[in-house]
């Protein structure tokens, strides 16, 4: 039985070597091709038939509105810009009479005036979208290189004194008044297309030339409200303000009662009862 088992195992062994030497000698199987994928390939062409990106399909940013409340300094901080401005020279602007068409419709009304012996009929113009620094002495000094200006208004705010950037000029004859709007109407004078329209008889009211011909001194509000409360008041007034006080103290009182406080206290109903 011995002898048996080896020959067993020997033959086990045989058996073994001979499936490996059959695993070896086949021939490995043909690796499948690398073909392009399919997914691949409709990827392609999804590729090569997509557009390229627009603007407009990118995202839009928005657009921050603009802030439109107004500050309650506006006015200080426009005056503070007006004394800060560079008050201009007149003498330094460009001279709109150099030009030669100019003068020769100036001296034309001139001699046509002197001719006929007419009399001159004033013209009132708007001068608006004025620079900073062309205050008054500055508008008269440029404006009278056509003619003789007789009135000058410049606006300007009442509580600071701070001008709006419009004027109004009246000329001694309305011819030249006219020359003058069609000369300088869009003229860029120191960065502005300053605009200027002739006034007919109806638009040019009495009121028009209140503080023409004077310094404008803004009026020292805080000073008048001083003096105004300061003052002596009336009997009447006295007695409206000694109602009001008794009115806003019986208010208190009932709203103490209201909310189950008891609490008592000296108010303006014993002294005026004194």
């Amino acid at each position: 039985m011995a002898k048996a088992a080896p020959a067993a195992a020997k033959a086990t062994a045989t058996a073994t070597a001979a499936k490996s030497a059959q695993k070896k000698a086949a021939p490995a199987p043909a690796p499948a091709p690398a073909a392009k994928p399919v997914a691949k390939a409709v990827s392609d062409k999804r590729k090569k038939a997509a557009p390229e990106p627009d603007d407009d399909d990118e995202d839009e940013v928005p657009l921050q509105a603009d802030d439109d409340d107004e500050s309650s300094d506006e006015d200080e901080e426009d005056a503070k810009a007006n004394r800060d401005a560079p008050i201009l020279d007149a003498g330094k602007l460009p001279s709109s009479k150099d030009d030669t068409a100019v003068n020769a419709r100036l001296t034309k009304v001139k001699n046509d005036k002197t001719k006929n012996n007419s009399k001159e009929i004033p013209g009132v113009l708007y001068v608006g979208r004025l620079p900073h620094g062309f205050y008054e002495d500055q508008l008269r000094a440029y404006f009278s290189q056509f003619g003789t200006v007789t009135r000058l208004r410049l606006s300007r705010n009442r509580s600071t004194g701070a001008p709006k950037h419009y004027a109004f000029i009246e000329f001694a004859d309305r011819d030249v008044a006219a020359i003058v709007q069609e000369t300088m109407d869009n003229y860029l004078l120191d960065g502005h297309l300053i605009q200027v329209k002739e006034m007919k008889g109806e638009e040019v009211h009495e009121r028009l030339w209140v503080g023409s011909g004077r310094k404008f001194r803004p009026i020292p509000r805080h000073r008048v409200q001083r003096l105004r409360h300061d003052q002596p008041k009336t009997d009447e007034q006295k007695q409206k303000v000694e109602a009001n006080l008794l009115k806003r103290e019986s208010k208190r009182r009932r709203k103490l009662e209201e909310a189950g406080i008891n609490y008592q206290f000296d108010g303006y109903k014993e002294q005026a009862s004194k």
